[in-house]
C-alpha cells in the first residue's frame, strides 16, 4: 500500500476478508488486486465475486500460484480482468495497477 501511495495512488489494503469487505463498502475502489490463497475460511474466489458485486465497475486482478487451467477459468468467469502468477516483483505490481487503472489499454 505504501509503495502505491508513493507512486501517487490512493490505496488501501486488507489483512482478511472482514477488512476487505469493510474497505470495499467504504472506498468503492476502481482497481482490485486480490490474492486467491487466503488463510481463513473464505476463499479468494468468493471475495472476488463479492467485491465485484460491491464495485461492479472495478477492474480486478488475481494473484495466484495457478495462473492456468480451471482456477484461471473460474477467476475470469467471476469477473477478473487479469490473472498474475506469484511471486511478483514490485515493479510488475505497479505495472498491473497502471494497466487496470487505464482500463487495460
Amino acid at each position: 500500500v505504501m509503495y502505491l501511495e508513493m507512486e501517487g495512488y490512493d490505496a488501501c489494503g486488507a489483512k482478511n476478508s472482514k477488512e476487505a469487505f469493510a474497505a470495499l463498502e467504504k472506498y468503492k475502489p476502481e482497481v482490485l488486486i486480490l490474492d486467491l490463497n487466503l488463510n481463513e475460511g473464505v476463499s479468494g474466489l468468493h471475495i472476488l465475486k463479492k467485491a465485484l458485486e460491491y464495485c461492479p465497475n472495478a477492474q480486478a486482478a488475481v494473484l495466484t500460484g495457478h495462473s492456468e487451467g480451471k482456477v484461471a477459468e473460474k477467476c475470469y468467469a467471476a469477473g477478473a480482468k487479469m490473472i498474475v502468477e506469484k511471486p511478483i516483483a514490485i515493479e510488475k505490481f505497479k505495472e498491473i495497477v497502471d494497466q487496470l487503472s487505464n482500463g487495460l489499454s
